[in-house]
């Protein structure tokens, strides 16, 4: 299983409002992406939706943008961004989607040895396993934790940390909540 991460897809299958506005690079940008996903993206593998994945205002009309979603391969694992103006209701949405994409929404998954959350008041970060080296990066424009009211992390075990691939930012740059940071590999 390999895990994927994609965002801000901004589809709009059921509105006249096109990425392409933004630029000739942006052209048949969905399509691009679909290109892409088809020849990397095996059925037991994941992909991390982190959020603006359609312009639609109602789910009625996301709808044709999540099954296009869902026609491709792996398990989808998504989240409510600031532009998804749609999700208004987990429970619909759940009854509504492929059984390959799963919305989250202050819960977590389980799939093979991984735990996805789905939250935006996380407080407190616990990873005590001693044998796997936790990888912490950025999420491109800023530290990974920016935006993230957290006030305590402790990391009882190996991490990794490029700097080269996170511009730079540490994973806690700019975050006012946090407190304590405790890394043992005790």
């Amino acid at each position: 299983m390999r895990i994927y991460a994609i965002s801000d897809l901004h589809l709009a299958s059921s509105l006249d409002k096109t990425m392409d506005m933004f630029g000739q690079k942006w052209q048949g940008h969905w399509n691009k992406i679909k290109e892409n996903w088809q020849s990397r993206v095996c059925e037991d593998d994941v992909v991390l939706i982190s959020g603006d994945i359609s312009w639609a205002m109602h789910l009625r009309d996301a709808l044709e943008d999540l099954n296009d979603i869902a026609s491709l391969p792996g398990k989808k694992i998504f989240i409510r961004g600031n532009h998804d103006y749609w999700w208004s209701s987990i429970t619909k949405i759940r009854e509504s989607i492929d059984k390959s994409m799963i919305p989250l929404q202050n819960d977590a998954v389980k799939i093979g040895n991984y735990v996805f959350l789905g939250c935006s008041q996380l407080s407190d970060v616990i990873v005590k396993d001693r044998t796997t080296v936790l990888s912490l990066g950025s999420n491109g424009s800023s530290s990974l934790f920016a935006n993230c009211p957290l006030d305590s992390v402790y990391i009882g075990g190996a991490i990794c940390y490029n700097a080269s691939s996170s511009n730079g930012y540490s994973p806690f740059y700019r975050n006012t909540s946090l407190r304590t940071v405790v890394i043992t590999n005790r």
